[in-house]
């Protein structure tokens, strides 16, 4: 965990001036080494509403019971989204199916109320006017950066990763979405692979990448098509004959035909 909060803020420090910085928010979906970032970093913690939608909407069967919850906890009013929960669950009793279902939603939210309230509207937080020319974003857009960076190319088709393979293959998709892949591949292999090799391969490998994924489907050689002697194979007349012996002894060319 270390480990990651370091290369967090370095990545950070790359890009932003922090010194500058007068807030933080970590918006998370209350997995607890992502809440453990914001203890020594005096950054507030949100629930992503994402994920609290999701919960509510998975298992609340109630339409307008699920309607009510979702309306509360937009306004930021947990503390009655949570009564009502309590309420369901004793009339959920004797219903195992749901009453399961409604403990698990009662337990994910209650075990995050810290970040049940938009970061918006919470009293103890003052946030800073925007800056001229800059404009602030919704939070919110993790689930999809996820996803298209990581999910969609090491999730499904039957996949299994090593730690340490999946470690690797996460931080390359972070380099190439980042678009400094190239740059990143140089720096390590430059105190690596000599130089000289290096300009080798260069100039007796020109193909790009998709060219050499592509492969070459065009073989080199084409094999020669070749024939039997027409009636090579059949019951020999007396007129076959004469016509195999004449297709062995001469060309098609120089056959006569008058």
């Amino acid at each position: 965990m270390n480990h990651f909060k370091k290369l967090c803020n370095a990545t950070i420090n790359e890009v932003y001036n922090v010194d500058e910085i007068s807030l933080r928010v970590l918006n998370g979906d209350g997995a607890s080494w992502i809440k453990k970032s914001c203890e020594d970093n005096n950054i507030y913690f949100q629930l992503d509403p994402f994920h609290i939608a999701q919960a509510i909407t998975k298992n609340v069967k109630d339409k307008t019971q699920r309607k009510q919850l979702l309306k509360l906890f937009r306004k930021g009013e947990p503390d009655k989204g949570l009564e009502i929960l309590k309420q369901m669950l004793i009339e959920a009793n004797n219903d195992e199916k749901e009453f399961k279902k409604l403990s698990d939603l009662y337990n994910y939210l209650s075990k995050n109320k810290e970040g049940l309230i938009p970061y918006k509207q919470r009293a103890n937080i003052e946030i800073p006017s925007a800056p001229e020319g800059i404009e602030y974003r919704q939070m919110g857009t993790m689930e999809s950066s996820i996803f298209s960076t990581l999910a969609k190319r090491m999730k499904g088709r039957r996949m299994s990763w090593s730690v340490e393979g999946a470690d690797n293959l996460a931080k390359i998709l972070c380099e190439q979405k980042n678009k400094r892949l190239s740059e990143t591949v140089d720096k390590i292999y430059k105190n690596i692979i000599p130089e000289s090799v290096l300009r080798d391969v260069i100039i007796n490998t020109p193909l790009s990448a998709k060219k050499v994924d592509a492969g070459n489907n065009k073989p080199d050689i084409y094999p020669l098509k070749t024939a039997s002697i027409p009636y090579s194979s059949a019951a020999v007349t007396l007129g076959r004959k004469v016509i195999r012996n004449l297709c062995g002894l001469k060309d098609f060319g120089d056959l006569s035909y008058t």
